[in-house]
């Protein structure tokens, strides 16, 4: 029985998985398919800049047409078309040079069926543009301004889903640290429901301190399901911002220090460095 107990829960231990904030962020801004959308949107503005770049430099087309037929007119057209005409092309061979016949009503047959022909034609052309009104300078530096903008709305939301994941991975962490806390308490309030119940027995305290205490541990069972709840849900809302289903615990805080402390400093940097802002202001230009 035992033997049985342990096969069936050796794939919940195998992927269970306990993940630091860093592997948190790192697994969401790999797997997020809105982010991904989003850097390819803004390299996609960088190559629509480099195409509007190119059409300054001209246009250089190849082509090759290859073809073969035995259509008469085709065939006479593509001899000419290529300067190998002859007057043999013509029927001229069946011409009686001796003038003993009329030679005018003879169907020549090299002209009227001639044999199949390949016809191989190339082209190579060149357009350069010589004026276009400004055209392509307003294209490439509409190009530029989306390829900024695009970058700052890309920056603005990876922040702002690692924002997510770091609030997401503190919560479980503090549900965590809570649950270990009201176990604790859970130890205590127990041994004073012991002793309170043994003082009751020897008459030293009345049964509201019994009742009271009772009250405390059922408190102390709340909050510990409280816990577990909000854990349980932060846990669930990093699967899902991870995309990844194995994870099951987290480790320690993450706590980002900050170097300046005046108000308006603060202020100042989060107004000239906050994302958001300069997508707009790109947007509006």
């Amino acid at each position: 029985m035992n033997k049985s107990l342990l096969i069936l829960a050796l794939p919940v231990l195998i992927i269970a998985k306990t993940v630091t904030f860093q592997e948190a962020l790192n697994l969401t801004l790999q797997n997020n398919k809105e982010l991904k959308a989003k850097e390819y949107e803004s390299k996609k503005s960088i190559e629509d800049l480099k195409e509007a770049q190119g059409y300054k430099k001209g246009k250089l087309e190849f082509s090759e047409q290859i073809s073969r037929t035995n259509n008469a007119g085709y065939v006479f057209g593509m001899k000419l078309a290529s300067r190998e005409a002859t007057f043999g092309d013509f029927g001229f061979n069946e011409f009686d040079m001796s003038g003993a016949t009329n030679p005018l009503p003879v169907a020549p047959k090299d002209l009227n069926y001639p044999e199949a022909r390949n016809n191989f034609e190339t082209k190579l052309t060149f357009e350069m543009p010589l004026y276009t009104g400004g055209k392509l300078e307003s294209a490439a530096a509409m190009a530029k301004l989306q390829i900024k903008a695009n970058q700052a709305k890309f920056l603005h939301d990876k922040k702002q889903i690692g924002l997510e994941v770091l609030k997401a991975y503190n919560g479980a962490v503090a549900a965590k640290k809570f649950i270990n806390m009201t176990k604790n308490a859970k130890v205590i309030t127990s041994r004073f429901n012991k002793k309170a119940q043994e003082l009751y027995d020897r008459k030293l305290v009345r049964i509201i301190d019994v009742k009271q205490s009772k009250m405390a541990a059922y408190s102390v069972d709340a909050k510990i399901e409280e816990a577990q709840t909000k854990f349980k849900l932060a846990i669930a809302y990093l699967q899902f911002l991870t995309n990844d289903k194995t994870i099951t615990d987290v480790e320690e805080f993450t706590i980002f220090s900050l170097d300046k402390s005046t108000l308006d400093t603060l202020q100042k940097d989060a107004i000239s460095t906050r994302d958001d802002y300069k997508w707009m202001q790109l947007n509006t230009d």
